[in-house]
């Protein structure tokens, strides 16, 4: 009967081997739950399709999973950032830590981040990135993950140099549409807006811009001059790649009827470098 029983020891041991080892195996850390919200918090997922755009609030919550606990205690840290398709960090990049006490009543339990992040103002279309980062202190584990979503917005172009563009006349301050048909009368006041593009960035995203304007009678004689109507100085956190100028001009009652001549010129005062786009307008009595 001995070899019977050396056989069945055998047996034992070769199961005991091929059986997964997974008693006390460690969690892994990991970030879960991960949820883009439909505008506000607590919200539903946004759509499969969904583009963001500028200036919308990009709200987000996930949470983690794997982590230690030594001591009835957890010590998390956790990252978040967001980049644009080049790599530009969109917003100031958030930390945080969880630093909780973890009784057996709280054995699953699942920390949870959540975000409300404002978009820049100025965003060209493409695919952006949200960065997370959380590190386990305790268990000295790390897990990254990078979330795409998508912008709707403007082609991005590349300009060579400062220019204005689209110098169109409206009848009040405020006025949504321009005019069609570029007429006033004597004592009205002219209306304009435009955009200036093409200026370069100095260090931390500044730029330093200035326009002036020339107004010239049908005669071609110099009605009107302002050399610097403006200046636009400023260093945003992300870049700003277009602004809008405008302008205003009363005209006088005893002004002669005619088609007037306006010439912006824009300059940009890093690039040492300018830009003008002249327009026309009628008076008529």
């Amino acid at each position: 009967m001995e070899p019977v029983r050396d056989i069945l020891a055998w047996c034992c041991l070769c199961l005991s081997a091929l059986a997964p080892n997974t008693a006390g195996a460690p969690p892994k850390l990991a970030i879960v739950q991960f949820v883009l919200h439909d505008q506000r918090e607590d919200a539903p997922a946004i759509s499969a399709g969904y583009r963001y755009v500028a200036g919308e609030v990009l709200y987000l919550s996930y949470r983690v999973s794997g982590y230690s606990v030594k001591s009835d205690k957890v010590d998390l840290r956790w990252q978040m950032y967001l980049t644009d398709p080049d790599g530009i960090l969109l917003a100031p990049v958030e930390n945080g830590a969880f630093k909780d006490e973890v009784t057996f009543n709280d054995k699953d339990w699942l920390p949870r981040v959540d975000h409300a992040i404002p978009l820049p103002p100025q965003l060209y279309s493409g695919d952006y990135l949200i960065h997370l980062r959380v590190s386990d202190e305790t268990a000295q584990a790390m897990v990254e993950q990078t979330v795409p979503f998508r912008v709707r917005g403007r082609t991005k172009e590349k300009l060579d140099s400062i220019l204005i563009r689209g110098l169109r006349f409206y009848r009040a301050e405020d006025d949504p549409a321009p005019i069609d048909t570029v007429a006033y009368q004597p004592g009205a006041t002219v209306w304009a807006r435009f955009e200036i593009a093409g200026y370069v960035f100095g260090e931390k995203n500044t730029f330093d811009v200035e326009y002036g304007l020339v107004v010239y009678r049908p005669s071609g004689e110099k009605l009107y001059e302002q050399l610097v109507a403006a200046n636009e100085h400023d260093s945003p956190f992300y870049p700003k790649f277009w602004l809008m100028g405008g302008f205003s001009l009363n005209l006088g009652a005893d002004l002669s009827p005619g088609e007037y001549t306006v010439k912006v010129q824009v300059r940009d005062k890093l690039a040492k470098t300018a830009g003008e786009q002249s327009v026309t307008f009628q008076v008529r009595n």
